[in-house]
């Protein structure tokens, strides 16, 4: 998984500008929204999540290609929890709030 001080360690790079940070924040929210959506939409499978997340993150390529890495890196868990249960998916969550609420605090600095 993800940790904050990977998190912390990569914005330090030269790459982690505002604009940038501010790009992995929209992709994280829209992560969050499509997941909020596979939970509610009984019609919404596993594949259609899969296939909305990765849409936003092509959609986010006109990042550099050390970005791009990081956010499927940041993303991964959502693959990693499509087939456990609910407490998996609620993992999956839980870490996208937190990567979140962390890209917000970092661009306040």
């Amino acid at each position: 998984m993800l940790s904050e001080k990977a998190v912390r360690a990569y914005a330090q790079t030269s790459a982690a500008t505002a604009g940038v940070l501010k790009s992995y924040q929209l992709l994280v929210e829209k992560a969050l929204t499509s997941l909020l959506r596979f939970r509610q939409d009984n019609h919404f499978s596993h594949r259609d999540l899969a296939q909305d997340i990765v849409a936003q993150i092509q959609h986010g390529l006109n990042l550099s290609f050390e970005a791009s890495a990081w956010l499927y890196e940041s993303l991964g868990i959502i693959w990693d929890s499509l087939e456990g249960g609910p407490e998996e998916l609620n993992r999956a969550e839980d870490l996208l709030r937190q990567l979140r609420e962390l890209l917000v605090e970092m661009q306040k600095k």
